[in-house]
């Protein structure tokens, strides 16, 4: 019966090898089970990573227009402290603001800086003397720019005006 001792040892090889395959197709399962694991973990990643880049790109776009805002918000404020100071100190609020240089009057931070503005207003009172009246009135007509004939600026009512007495006579020949 050595052919059956044969037969016995090459079913047992046979069953070896079977179990060996079997250890093997287990081993190759849980490592596919581990690697689509992994790709779902690393495809949930790039999904966080891409959602993460588009919520930056959100939040960078959103400080942007915060910092429009917050410097449209600061000449706003500036042109209303120029105007404050403007009447405190018996001077046009337009004609200071065309007159005074706006960036010099805000700050680093897009703010208006009060130091600044007072040592504009202090030039521009050096440089145009003229231009300062008793706080809230206007400034004299001598200083205001003159029109032309385009409808320019001309001096508040109730103050006497060089062409006044060429106005009468106009209108007087008008109506003949």
């Amino acid at each position: 019966m050595p052919e059956d001792d044969e037969k016995d040892r090459q079913i047992a090889e046979l069953r070896r090898d079977l179990g060996v395959a079997k250890r093997r197709a287990s081993d190759a399962e849980t490592k596919a089970s581990e690697l689509e694991a992994s790709q779902a973990r690393l495809t949930a990643d790039q999904d966080r990573q891409i959602a993460a880049a588009k919520l930056d790109g959100r939040a960078e776009g959103a400080n942007e227009a915060r910092a429009a805002l917050a410097a449209e918000h600061g000449r706003e404020l500036a042109s209303v402290r120029v105007q404050a100071e403007a009447a405190k100190q018996g001077i046009d609020a337009d004609l200071a603001l065309r007159l005074l240089d706006m960036t010099k009057v805000m700050g680093a931070d897009g703010k208006p800086d009060d130091a600044a503005l007072t040592a504009q207003f202090e030039e521009m009172t050096t440089r145009w003397p003229g231009i300062k009246g008793a706080p809230g009135t206007p400034p004299p007509s001598s200083v205001l720019p003159r029109g032309d004939g385009d409808g320019g600026a001309r001096p508040p009512a109730g103050r006497s005006d060089p062409d006044s007495k060429m106005n009468d006579t106009l209108r007087d020949f008008l109506k003949r």
